[in-house]
């Protein structure tokens, strides 16, 4: 009986989550949109499966949000669309592999610092903002930043070049402070209150 009711919290919590994932993707709660940067808070429900309910689901809602973060290439997302017309292939994996790495590194980090309470929640949240933020960018720099039509596109979003590293600083490090800052808060309150209610068993 207490297997069963685990599967089904478990699965609650999974398509509850999977239901805001898709609702912040797809409506402005989900972005703050400054000129071709993007801030994205779809990793704190991410975080908020990992601490809940481990490393498979925190990789399932993070390649949901991977696959939402894809499909807004076709039209929804300046950026987005730019890499899709370079290349569909390196898109997809800078889209969804991405998003996929940065679920499993929330859900071990969730595992590795479970014994921590809050504290352990919040540091969820903030590696699972960075990883996010540098796999990422990572992969853009990897994929496209030698590429003739990317380099005149930042050019004209105003995001230097010169380099990869004043790039990846120019391109990220004003959402990557913010996005990392409010997840990791977020997911410590939010775990808190969930503790609380015990929903997340202590251990």
């Amino acid at each position: 009986m207490q297997n069963t009711n685990k599967k089904t919290y478990k699965l609650v919590v999974t398509a509850l989550l999977s239901a805001i994932i898709i609702v912040m993707a797809f409506t402005p709660l989900g972005f703050l949109k400054i000129g071709a940067v993007e801030i994205s808070f779809l990793m704190l429900p991410v975080a908020i499966g990992a601490v809940t309910c481990g490393v498979e689901v925190a990789a399932f809602l993070a390649l949901l949000f991977g696959v939402a973060s894809f499909i807004q290439c076709f039209g929804m997302s300046a950026l987005g669309v730019f890499l899709m017309t370079v290349s569909p292939v390196f898109c997809f994996i800078t889209c969804i592999v991405t998003r996929l790495i940065a679920g499993l590194i929330a859900g071990f980090t969730a595992k590795l610092t479970k014994k921590l309470g809050v504290a352990g929640y919040a540091l969820t949240g903030l590696a699972a903002a960075l990883a996010n933020t540098v796999f990422f960018v990572g992969a853009i720099i990897l994929f496209f930043f030698r590429n003739d039509a990317f380099i005149a596109k930042m050019t004209e979003w105003g995001i230097s070049t010169e380099n990869a590293w004043l790039f990846a600083c120019a391109f990220a490090t004003t959402n990557c402070l913010i996005e990392a800052v409010a997840t990791a808060f977020l997911t410590g309150a939010v775990g808190a209150a969930l503790k609380k209610a015990g929903l997340i068993k202590a251990e």
